[in-house]
């Protein structure tokens, strides 16, 4: 498909991308990379890829998206975005505009989200290794549809419990971010209400009380948060890219957390090597 023919017009007027505070926030710039038309009822969806900043990390990620080289998707386990539709529309579009595309899938630390609403070490596992399987099948069967329909064989799949966490540069990055977590408060501040507005999504008050209020529960799921930064600030590294194959982070919010931390806002060091950008999916009639 040549996504330079499809029309944006109307279509980009209607893209606004969501930050983890659930405000809306206007593109300073955004490009049109896809259309999709659903099977079942002939809908047409657009996927965008959105400059929503001006920061260090995030205008590195819209240079790294001019050069069409290697996108991450994080896909959380248990979030509900991640419909099996969705993911269709986001990898298929990342794999017809990039050389490479990297699922990655954080099965180990969705095991403190879970602990933290309540379930045992057994029952957190049994969930996280069903959404794995879910997601398994997903990509399976949106790479053969990148095969056939765009002849590309471009889209992987990176979890976890791969076996990354026991690399050494990734053990001094957790150290480094819960080191950080502990020092420093504007750090833990966000930490703690990005986890809290999570978690109050997923639990009655009643609940709360049973676990201990909402304080306890805050800070067992934090670790969640904890570790994906620790992953971000050493993707590069794990990866083992050359200059030229960057990453770059992507989500459909803004992930100020992220990029905040990439861009070293919290005494820890500036990753140049990662750009951060938003993606969105517009529905075009």
């Amino acid at each position: 498909m040549n996504t330079a023919n499809i029309p944006a017009g109307s279509n980009i007027s209607k893209n606004v991308v969501m930050n983890t505070d659930n405000e809306l926030v206007e593109p300073i710039d955004s490009i049109v990379i896809y259309e999709h038309i659903c099977e079942e009822n002939n809908c047409k969806q657009i996927l965008t890829l959105n400059l929503v900043d001006s920061t260090p990390a995030h205008l590195k990620g819209w240079e790294l998206v001019k050069r069409r080289d290697l996108i991450t998707v994080g896909v959380s386990p248990g979030n509900g975005y991640f419909s099996k539709d969705r993911l269709e529309v986001i990898l298929l579009g990342m794999a017809s505009y990039f050389r490479e595309v990297l699922v990655v899938v954080p099965d180990l630390p969705a095991l403190h989200t879970y602990q933290a609403l309540g379930y045992d070490e057994q029952q957190a596992m049994e969930k996280v290794k069903k959404h794995k399987h879910e997601i398994e099948r997903c990509h399976r069967r949106i790479s053969e549809q990148a095969l056939l329909n765009l002849g590309r064989q471009n889209i992987k799949l990176l979890m976890w419990s791969s076996g990354f966490i026991q690399e050494e540069c990734y053990q001094q990055a957790h150290s480094r971010a819960t080191e950080i977590y502990h020092s420093n408060s504007d750090f833990r501040e966000v930490i703690f209400r990005n986890t809290e507005r999570y978690l109050l999504t997923r639990l009655e008050e009643q609940n709360l009380q049973q676990l201990g209020g909402i304080k306890k529960v805050v800070e067992k799921a934090s670790h969640y948060l904890i570790d994906e930064i620790a992953f971000h600030e050493v993707l590069h590294i794990i990866l083992d890219t050359e200059p030229t194959a960057e990453p770059i982070i992507s989500y459909y919010r803004d992930l100020e957390l992220a990029t905040n931390y990439v861009n070293g806002n919290y005494g820890n060091p500036r990753n140049e090597h990662i750009g951060s950008i938003a993606y969105n999916i517009i529905n075009a009639g």
